[in-house]
Formats: C-alpha cells, sequence, structure tokens
C-alpha cells in the first residue's frame, strides 16, 4: 500500500509539473505576456501548482482575450500531449469566465455581436442560445491556439517539468535557459 501511495504522489508530482510547465511555455512564447516570473510545483492554497506571470495590461482586441483565455487551457493541453489523465478544474473555470466575459460583457461574440448582456439582463431563449455558442466558440478557438502552440514544443514542456521536478521551482533565468529568450 505503502508503495502505491508513494507512485501516486509521484505520478501527480509529474502531472503537476507537466501542467505546470505548460502554462510557462505557452506564456513564455505568447506576445501577451511580458515575462513569466516563477513556476512552481509547491502546493499553495487552491492548487498543487502555480505559473506567476506578468500579463500585458491592456486586452482590448478580441484575438488578446483568446491568447488569455489558451493560457488557462494551456496546462491542460500540456497534460494531454504528454498523455496524461487532465485535471485542471480552476483553469477552466478561468477560462469559461473570460469566455463568458468576451462574450457578455465585452460584446465580441461571433454571433450575439455588439450587446451588453448581463445577469439581470432578460434574454430568450434563442439569445440564450447564440451566447452559449460564442461561448463554446471562443473556448474551442483557444483550445486550439494552445495545442497549436504547444504541440510543436513537447520537449520544451517537458525539459521545464523536468527541472520543476528536480528543484520544485523556477525563475525567469531558469527560463531563459531552457527556452530561450523571451519572445
Amino acid at each position: 500500500m505503502a508503495r502505491e501511495n508513494k507512485a501516486d504522489k509521484a505520478e501527480t508530482l509529474w502531472r503537476t509539473a507537466v501542467h505546470e510547465a505548460g502554462h510557462a511555455v505557452y506564456a513564455w512564447f505568447s506576445d501577451c505576456f511580458i515575462t513569466v516570473r516563477k513556476v512552481t510545483i509547491r502546493p499553495g492554497k487552491n492548487s498543487l501548482g502555480e505559473t506567476f506571470d506578468d500579463r500585458r495590461p491592456t486586452k482590448t482586441r478580441r484575438s488578446d482575450i483568446i491568447d488569455d483565455i489558451a493560457s488557462y487551457l494551456a496546462g491542460m493541453v500540456a497534460e494531454e500531449l504528454l498523455g496524461l489523465k487532465r485535471a485542471a478544474c480552476y483553469d477552466l473555470d478561468a477560462a469559461t469566465y473570460l469566455a463568458t466575459d468576451l462574450v457578455q460583457e465585452q460584446g465580441m461574440g461571433r454571433r450575439v455581436g455588439l450587446r451588453h448582456v448581463d445577469e439581470d439582463t432578460i434574454v430568450s431563449d434563442w439569445l440564450r442560445s447564440l451566447i452559449d455558442r460564442d461561448i463554446r466558440d471562443a473556448m474551442n478557438e483557444a483550445y486550439r491556439l494552445a495545442r497549436k502552440s504547444l504541440a510543436r514544443r513537447k520537449s520544451a514542456i517537458r525539459a521545464v517539468a523536468q527541472c520543476l521536478m528536480e528543484h520544485q521551482t523556477i525563475n525567469t533565468k531558469d527560463l531563459e535557459r531552457l527556452l530561450g529568450p523571451k519572445v
């Protein structure tokens, strides 16, 4: 039994390292992020690991918000690309929140268009259906963006994950050594 628990812990730690590496690698190669300051697989209050990045402050274009959503999905995508079981509930919630904001608050849904819809707005079933489709489309677009970016960087994901397994926490200089200069 002790071996199983040790094996489960090692598997969870590796999955967390791959997950956080996915976030870090995605942000490193995205121009919507200034830098990645720190990546850790030390458990926090609500997570098994965390990536600390500096996002560009102004997100006024749809493509920037989609890129932001993709960054939340990148950990899950990295797990998939390396054949691991997905476990990214918080990130999926955050991505869905941003996609919902994109459509309902920012008026950037392709079907709904320039319209503000908050929780007090009474909407028809037809409009609700359009909103849901726009949110789903934004999530799918962001997922494809994250997958496209990370699929060609699997070796970078592995390198960052292995470094995390060895050191538990890495910083910008470690990422520069592993990934090259930030784009």
